[in-house]
């Protein structure tokens, strides 16, 4: 069940969400994606790993499931920080030489 919330994140929700973050802000797609996903899965990995061993350890013998949701609930975390990084990025303008609705341009003036 976990594997398939995973996996729905990182191929779905993930550049769902981060995709039109990163354009609005002229920021590569590509790169904002890799990076959220990348944040996603070490992040899952780091916090089942760590909690694997503090359950069987010191808890219980068999806490695999409580793994399971920690590592879901971090990863989510370390994604929304990755997010939010994005956000704080300013929205890009586009230039005033590429939008076409200006009529003070004397070039964009009808020749008589």
């Amino acid at each position: 069940m976990f594997r398939f919330i995973n996996l729905l994140f990182i191929t779905v929700i993930i550049p769902w969400r981060m995709i039109p973050l990163a354009r609005s802000r002229g920021r590569s797609v590509v790169d904002w994606t890799l990076g959220a996903v990348g944040a996603w899965i070490a992040t899952s990995v780091t916090a089942e790993i760590v909690s694997i061993f503090i359950f069987n350890v010191f808890i219980l013998s068999n806490g695999f499931f409580i793994t399971r949701i920690i590592g879901v609930i971090f990863s989510f975390l370390m994604f929304e920080f990755v997010r939010r990084r994005l956000v704080v990025k300013p929205i890009a303008v586009l230039p005033s030489s590429t939008r076409k609705d200006q009529t003070n341009d004397p070039d964009s003036t009808p020749m008589p």
